[in-house]
C-alpha cells in the first residue's frame, strides 16, 4: 500500500509574514533567474532512511536550467535526476554482519529514473504558475521543485509560515508510482499490506505546514543567507497516537541572495504512517548542495576519464582473438569443464571473429547441438557473430524447438548469414510477442531479399503485429510493399498501424529518391 501527495494540489495555501520576530535582510528575497544571472545549475541529492537493519541511500544529479522568461514567469527545465539506491545492512550487535535480502525494504522505492523531464514556470516569489512532468522523490518528499524552491514573502520578513490543504491518496502497491508516495506499515503475522482499493484509492485529507526562520543575514556572510525550514505533513485522519500519516523535516537552507536559488538543503526528520495499532518510524535525511565550478570541473574530468576507460574496455573486448586465445578457447570447448566452457562462451559473445572461422563455428554448433540449460544459450549468443553458412541448417532447425533462450539468437544468426529461404518463418514469428524484437532485425538484416515473406504479414488480425510488420518494410521495403502499406494507412481500423504505416511509405519514399 502506497500514498500519494500531490505536491501542486493545494485546495488552500496561506503565506503568514512576521517582521518584529527576528532578524530581517535588507530587501525582499526573489528568484531572479530570467536576467542572464544564472547559469545551468548542477545539484547533487542525497536522501537517506534509517529502515532499521539496513541503511538506504537515494542519490543523484539534477540540472536546472533557465529556458525562457515571459508575462507569467520565468520557465525553468530540470532534468529529472537518476536516483540510485544502495542498500547498506548495519552490523549486528555482536559485530557479525548482517545479510541483506532482495525486497526486505519496508519502503518499496527501488533505483528507477525518473521521468522525461520537469518544467515549471516561477514567478519571482517563487510561486508555480505552471507545471509539467516530474516524477515523486522517495518518502513522500514531493518533485525536486518543491525542494528547490521554496516561495518568498512579498515584503521583507524574519520568518513566515506557509500552510496549505492537501489531499493524500493511499493506493495498492502493483499499481504504478504515483505523484508522491509514501508506504503504509508493515504489518505483522502474515497480514498483507496490501489493500485491494481501485486506482484512485483511499483519500485523505491533510494538511501542510511550512515555516522559514531567518538565522543569518548577508552581513555575516555576504552574498548568502540562512534560512531555517520546519515542514510538516500531516492527515487529519488520527489513529490514537496521532495521525494516520505524518511527515516532520526541520533543517538550514543557504540562500545565494543573487539569485534567490539555495547553495545547500539539509533537512532531517521522520516519516511515521499509523494503521492497526502499528507505528512504523522512518528517520529521513535529505541534503541538495548546489555543485561550485571546482566540483563541476572536478566531475567533468572524471566523467571524462571514466568514458576513456570505458572505451579502451570496449575495444578490448572487440579486439580479434590472438591465435593463443583461439587455441585455448577451442581446447576448453571440447574439454568437459563446465566452468572453463562458460568463460569461453562469454568470451566469443563479445568477439566477433576477425574471418569467418569454420573451426570455431563448427565447435560452437555442437554445443548448441548437444548442450544443456546455459551452455546451449550461450553458444547461441556466440553463433550471432561466429555462425557460417554450414550452421544455416542447424539454425533453422532450433527454431522449431521453441526455446526462449535459445530461438532469438538462432533468428540473428539467420538474418547475418541472409539465410532467406526461412525468411517466411522469421516474418512468421513477428507476431510472437517474445521473438518479435529478434525476428524485425533478423529480417532487416536479411535486406529487400526478405520483402516478398513480410508483406502478406500485414493481414494479421493483431494490430501489433500489423505495425511490426510496417516497422520492418519501412527499414527494407522496395515499391512492391506501397500498395499494401497505403491501403493500412487508410483503411486499418487502428491508428497505431495507420501510422505506421504512413511512416513506411515515408522511409521507403526517401531510399527512392536517394538512389
Amino acid at each position: 500500500m502506497r500514498v500519494t501527495h500531490p505536491p501542486t494540489a493545494c485546495f488552500l495555501s496561506l503565506l503568514l509574514c512576521s517582521m518584529g520576530l527576528a532578524s530581517q535582510p535588507d530587501d525582499p528575497l526573489r528568484y531572479r533567474l530570467g536576467d542572464g544571472n544564472t547559469p545551468p545549475a548542477v545539484y547533487a541529492i542525497q536522501i537517506q532512511a534509517d529502515e532499521g537493519d539496513t541503511t538506504e541511500t537515494h542519490s543523484g544529479r539534477v540540472e536546472l536550467r533557465v529556458v525562457g522568461t515571459g508575462k507569467q514567469g520565468t520557465r525553468i527545465n530540470l532534468g529529472n535526476p537518476n536516483l540510485m539506491r544502495k542498500t547498506q545492512a548495519k552490523p549486528r550487535a555482536d559485530g557479525r554482519p548482517r545479510p541483506v535480502l532482495p525486497g526486505t525494504s519496508r519502503i518499496p522505492f527501488g533505483p528507477r529514473p525518473f521521468g522525461q523531464g520537469h518544467e515549471i514556470t516561477l514567478d519571482e516569489l517563487g510561486n508555480p504558475v505552471s507545471e509539467k512532468g516530474g516524477d515523486p522523490l522517495p518518502y513522500a518528499l514531493g518533485t525536486i521543485t518543491s525542494l528547490i524552491f521554496e516561495p518568498y514573502p512579498e515584503k521583507p520578513a524574519g520568518q513566515w509560515t506557509r500552510e496549505n490543504r492537501t489531499t493524500i491518496t493511499i493506493t495498492d502497491n502493483s499499481l504504478p508510482f504515483p505523484a508522491r508516495t509514501i508506504p503504509a506499515p508493515s504489518l505483522p503475522f502474515g497480514i498483507s499490506g496490501r489493500r485491494g482499493l481501485d486506482p484512485d484509492g483511499e483519500r485523505l485529507n491533510a494538511r501542510e505546514v511550512t515555516k522559514i526562520h531567518l538565522e543569518k543575514t548577508d552581513k555575516t556572510t555576504p552574498g548568502f543567507l540562512t534560512l531555517k525550514r520546519e515542514y510538516s505533513l500531516k492527515t487529519l485522519e488520527k489513529e490514537e497516537d496521532g495521525p494516520r500519516v505524518e511527515l516532520v523535516l526541520v533543517g538550514p537552507t543557504v540562500v545565494e541572495v543573487k539569485t534567490g536559488l539555495p547553495v545547500d538543503i539539509k533537512l532531517e526528520g521522520t516519516l511515521v504512517t499509523r494503521k492497526l495499532n502499528i507505528t512504523v518510524k522512518v528517520p529521513l535525511i535529505v541534503t541538495l548542495h548546489r555543485l561550485n565550478e571546482v566540483e563541476l570541473k572536478a566531475e567533468k574530468e572524471a566523467q571524462a576519464k571514466a568514458a576513456e576507460a570505458a572505451r579502451v574496455a570496449a575495444e578490448k573486448l572487440r579486439a580479434p582473438l590472438t591465435m593463443q586465445e583461439r587455441a585455448e578457447i577451442l581446447r576448453e570447448i571440447v574439454g568437459g569443464d563446465l566452468f572453463k566452457l562458460s568463460q569461453s562462451l562469454q568470451k566469443l559473445e563479445q568477439k566477433p571473429p576477425a574471418v569467418p572461422d569454420a573451426e570455431m563455428a563448427a565447435a560452437l554448433a555442437k554445443v548448441l547441438a548437444t548442450g544443456e540449460g546455459f551452455a546451449k544459450g550461450s553458444a547461441a549468443r556466440a553463433l550471432e557473430k561466429w555462425a557460417t553458412p554450414d550452421q544455416v541448417e542447424l539454425l533453422a532447425a532450433q527454431l522449431e524447438k521453441r526455446d526462449a533462450f535459445v530461438n532469438p539468437s538462432c533468428m540473428k544468426a539467420l538474418g547475418r548469414l541472409k539465410a532467406t529461404q526461412y525468411a517466411p518463418r522469421l516474418a512468421a514469428s513477428l507476431e510472437e510477442l517474445s521473438l518479435r524484437a529478434a525476428a524485425r532485425e533478423a529480417l532487416v538484416l536479411m535486406g529487400p531479399d526478405a520483402e516478398e515473406a513480410v508483406i502478406p504479414m500485414i493481414e494479421n488480425p493483431d494490430q501489433f503485429t500489423r505495425g511490426e510488420v510496417c516497422e520492418v518494410l519501412g527499414a527494407i521495403g522496395t515499391e512492391a510493399s506501397v500498395p499494401a502499406l497505403r491501403y493500412r494507412a487508410d483503411k486499418d481500423d487502428s491508428f497505431l498501424v495507420k501510422t505506421k504505416a504512413k511512416q513506411a511509405m515515408e522511409r521507403i519514399e526517401k531510399r527512392a529518391k536517394a538512389r
